[in-house]
């Protein structure tokens, strides 16, 4: 177990003095449950992680039909077609890709 230093306002360290002992607690305690709070807390990355994971699966999902959604065949060549017609060569070749 680590030992750490920590500097605070005497009134504060008071205060705090005060307040612990009205919990039947001590100042140390209450840092200790305070910062195994923080650090058990989820990160930003480790939400944005999280999020990801959940949407890769929800897109497996559906590309495998479990979602509920039926799978279309062709689908990622019909997008491509469909972002083909849209550029300039698409166009003058009258939209149809290949």
């Amino acid at each position: 177990m680590k030992n750490i230093t920590v500097t605070v306002d005497d009134e504060l360290y008071r205060r705090a003095r005060v307040r612990a002992a009205e919990e039947g607690t001590s100042v140390s305690r209450l840092v200790k449950e305070t910062l195994t709070q923080f650090a058990h807390q989820e990160t930003a990355a480790e939400r944005r992680s999280r999020e990801l994971a959940s949407l890769f699966a929800e897109v497996d999902a559906r590309l495998s039909g479990e979602a509920g959604q039926p799978v279309e065949r062709g689908w990622r060549q019909k997008l491509y077609d469909e972002r083909f017609d849209d550029t300039k060569l698409g166009k003058r070749l009258g939209g149809h890709a290949g």
